[in-house]
């Protein structure tokens, strides 16, 4: 196995402890093809389908990214379950490659600088990450992503099950202050 094949699956199963860590419980896409995902995460009633990439270098063509993007995106708009496509990249990305994949709603991307800020607290996993990488990330500022992930906050991402909870509370709270009003 190459350096960078074994790099790139070192990267997954960091991924996946970092997954694992907040309390998701995670699986393999173990199939020999690439069925446009490496890892499937579930906590509750949400499942997120994630593609890492890996890289020798501090970037990775934009081409390469929105492919897979592509490709993540329409796996998890075909398949039944109520799900969330993942990208992790680590390496940067460019400002053009970002206004890109601004076309896939839904996707919630994942660069170097956001993986870094996700590791923070878990001292093991990141060291694991920063051995693995062949350049230097001395200069970066950890960011949080966008997307919600491991927080409480919100969001475009939440289930359509949550939706109808919070309007059906919503509702509830509106009928009692309309009959305190009469």
């Amino acid at each position: 196995m190459s350096n960078t094949k074994s790099n790139a699956f070192q990267l997954e199963n960091i991924v996946a402890d970092m997954f694992n860590y907040r309390g998701y419980n995670v699986s393999f896409n173990n199939d020999s093809r690439d069925y446009g995902y490496d890892l499937e995460a579930s906590y509750g009633i949400e499942t997120y389908f994630i593609e890492v990439k890996y890289s020798k270098t501090e970037t990775i063509p934009g081409y390469i990214i929105y492919e897979a993007a592509q490709k993540l995106v329409t796996l998890s708009d075909l398949t039944d379950k109520d799900n969330i496509p993942v990208l992790v990249v680590a390496a940067n990305l460019s400002l053009n490659t970002w206004k890109r994949l601004d076309e896939f709603e839904r996707l919630i991307v994942i660069d170097i600088s956001n993986l870094i800020y996700m590791l923070e607290g878990l001292v093991e996993l990141k060291s694991q990450l920063l051995a693995l990488l062949e350049y230097s990330v001395a200069d970066l500022l950890p960011v949080e992503p966008k997307g919600g992930l491991f927080t409480n906050e919100l969001n475009h991402y939440i289930s359509e099950v949550s939706k109808v909870d919070t309007l059906i509370e919503s509702l509830k709270q509106w009928n009692l202050n309309m009959n305190n009003c009469v």
